[in-house]
């Protein structure tokens, strides 16, 4: 299966859920879907960039079935002083020349404990979980509190991405947001940010789609947690949206955005934009090489 065969495979896929969960239009899909978010579209500025770094982070194992965004976005805005990062900083009387937040982040806790609901069966202690989030929120408002607009953030973060070296951007946010990003997670905040950050999220389930299109073991990328996997990972999808871009004129506007789109619904059957769907993983994985 070549990467052209490879890409068709997907769509073909991709179509066939599409039309048992009658979805019509998938376009919406590749491309920023944050902004279809109508509470992150009712906010502007950083305001509106911190709100999505706050989205994104809430993505991480088990944290998402606490913090629930959409759910509670009236709670967690109020929590967080309407997204500001400034506003954040002064309230919970964070130091940003500090390396320890301890008091900040368990005041955010107790705050948090108010709207919030969290259970102690999970294997991990509930306030632990919590607490690496509210030490992600303190990273984020330290990082955006630095500068007055959205293209304000771009130009920092281009600053770091010269010659689309992914690496050295990634590992720049890392920097900066110290608790509870991975390359994933920056990957999915970056790629919503700007259309010029066309990245996929290498996630559990592109990891496993494209090991299984290169003939790896299934848990290739993914194996220890390696931050070098990811980027290999990342790579190797580069590679095969350049080589289908090149093999038909009418695929040279490919978006890396799009294909991992393709690959992560085919995956889950998340159509979340209109609340349907369904997992049909096994299938895809089966039907690869096949």
């Amino acid at each position: 299966m070549n990467e052209l065969e490879f890409y068709n495979y997907l769509n073909d896929n991709l179509r066939k859920l599409a039309d048992l969960y009658n979805i019509n239009n998938l376009e919406d899909y590749f491309s920023n879907t944050d902004l279809l978010n109508d509470k992150i579209s009712s906010l502007s500025g950083i305001e509106q960039i911190y709100a999505q770094y706050i989205l994104h982070a809430q993505n991480a194992t088990i944290i998402s079935g606490i913090i629930k965004f959409n759910k509670n976005f009236d709670f967690i805005k109020s929590t967080l002083k309407d997204f500001s990062p400034s506003q954040i900083i002064s309230f919970y009387k964070i130091n940003p020349n500090d390396k320890n937040h301890e008091k900040s982040a368990n005041l955010l806790v107790k705050e948090f404990r108010k709207g919030l609901q969290w259970s102690t069966e999970k294997s991990e202690k509930p306030d632990t979980i919590i607490k690496r989030f509210t030490n992600t929120i303190i990273d984020g408002a330290i990082y955006f509190s630095r500068f007055a607009d959205k293209q304000a953030v771009l130009k920092d973060l281009n600053l770091h991405y010269q010659k689309h070296d992914f690496r050295m951007l990634i590992d720049y946010l890392l920097d900066n947001f110290k608790h509870g990003f991975s390359v994933a997670l920056c990957c999915d905040f970056l790629k919503e940010l700007d259309s010029n950050f066309d990245l996929p999220k290498p996630d559990v389930h592109i990891m496993e789609v494209i090991a299984k299109y290169k003939g790896y073991p299934l848990d290739y990328y993914k194996k220890n947690s390696n931050k070098d996997r990811a980027y290999e990972c990342i790579d190797d999808i580069i590679d095969i949206v350049n080589q289908i871009r090149k093999s038909e004129c009418r695929h040279r506007k490919l978006t890396i955005y799009k294909f991992d789109r393709m690959i992560w619904l085919c995956c889950t059957g998340n159509f979340f934009l209109s609340g349907s769907g369904g997992s049909l993983k096994e299938n895809l994985l089966n039907g690869i090489n096949n």
